[in-house]
């Protein structure tokens, strides 16, 4: 017991000797703690600027108990008794799929921008050939672009031309993707039923441009998704209402004709034949008339089956930039300086004999 008690003591002693040694060597950990801090202040003015613009919208939901009930009394007159209105698991979840979705993205190629100094852009353009980087991405890739011009000098190049076909799609429009979809966010406020919209660009009108070019697609994508099938149902109908009326309109015809030439002819074969082209006329106008109420009660529920977006906090042009943050690149990298030259210290004290091997000032 008194040897374990001794071993404590001892190292108490050392802990308190080593914060002493720490102390003591403030300046060695002051120079670290400057030498980072000005590192991270180069960094934070070699990063771009990004400017972000926040969308926030409210999805009107479709499918509460008054449309139902709205649905139910005229899908009854249509001779229809299923009216669920369930997607096959298409919910809001999926939206942040959509915007992330290469066919989604493609559709912002050709959108033309105006820059903050009047410039103008296609928005593929603008992100792959004018967007900046920091310049130890340059240096990054310098060897990877030394070795890819020694391996094609001599090579005559052939110049393709950039696919734009979802499964075949060229370097270019790959890159486009990637760089678009890592500067569009979307968060689902299931609380509050809102919808959150982020697009981070290089240059505040931009940010702004795409951010609203993003809902509209979006929105319109919403409407897609929620109303193909009743889309597809009521083009069918309406293409079965057009025979109907065909065969409606030549069964009267038929029946106007008999009746005008046999007008005062009294043969029972003639009265039983126009008796029978009334009944035609008759079925064919019921099954008429049933499609033509099929289709209203369809127009109805796509009107009402359609999403209706709310904006609540439109596209404006942000006025600071979002990133980077330079104070915290700069506070955050001094104190990194501060951990470093701590360590050194401690591991110099633990390892190494501080008596043989003494550290700088």
């Amino acid at each position: 017991m008194s040897e374990e008690i001794k071993i404590n003591k001892k190292e108490e002693i050392d802990l308190v000797e080593l914060a002493k040694v720490i102390l003591q060597r403030w300046k060695f950990i002051a120079k670290y703690a400057i030498v980072a801090g000005i590192i991270g202040i180069i960094i934070s003015f070699s990063i771009p600027k990004e400017y972000t613009t926040k969308i926030v919208f409210a999805s009107e939901s479709k499918h509460n108990s008054n449309n139902l009930n709205n649905l139910s009394g005229l899908a009854s007159l249509a001779g229809i008794n299923d009216i669920s209105t369930n997607k096959s698991g298409l919910t809001e979840a999926i939206y942040p799929e959509i915007i992330k979705s290469p066919p989604f993205l493609l559709e912002f190629t050709d959108i033309l921008i105006t820059t903050e100094k009047g410039e103008q852009y296609e928005l593929m353009d603008y992100l792959t050939n004018y967007n900046r980087s920091p310049w130890w991405n340059h240096i990054i890739k310098a060897p990877f672009t030394l070795i890819s011009w020694i391996t094609h000098l001599g090579k005559t190049e052939e110049t393709k031309e950039e696919k734009k076909e979802i499964f075949d799609l060229g370097p270019t429009y790959r890159e486009f993707i990637v760089s678009l979809a890592g500067r569009l966010n979307m968060e689902i406020d299931k609380k509050n039923n809102l919808i959150n919209i982020e697009a981070k660009m290089q240059d505040p009108i931009v940010s702004a441009l795409v951010a609203d070019s993003m809902v509209t697609k979006l929105q319109r994508y919403m409407i897609d998704y929620q109303t193909t099938k009743v889309r597809q149902d009521l083009n069918y109908q309406l293409k079965l209402l057009t025979e109907a009326k065909k065969q409606y309109d030549e069964a009267e015809e038929r029946l106007a004709l008999a009746t005008d030439r046999n007008r005062n002819i009294t043969s029972e074969v003639l009265k039983v034949r126009i008796e029978k082209l009334k009944n035609e006329r008759d079925l064919v106008y019921n099954i008429y008339n049933q499609t033509a109420q099929q289709v209203e009660y369809l127009k109805f529920r796509l009107q009402k089956e359609t999403p209706i977006a709310t904006i609540i906090i439109p596209a404006q042009i942000p006025e600071r930039a979002s990133s980077p943050n330079k104070k915290l690149i700069t506070i955050g990298c001094f104190f990194l300086g501060i951990f470093i030259a701590t360590g050194i210290i401690v591991v110099h004290q633990i390892l190494l004999d501080p008596q043989k091997e003494e550290l700088p000032n």
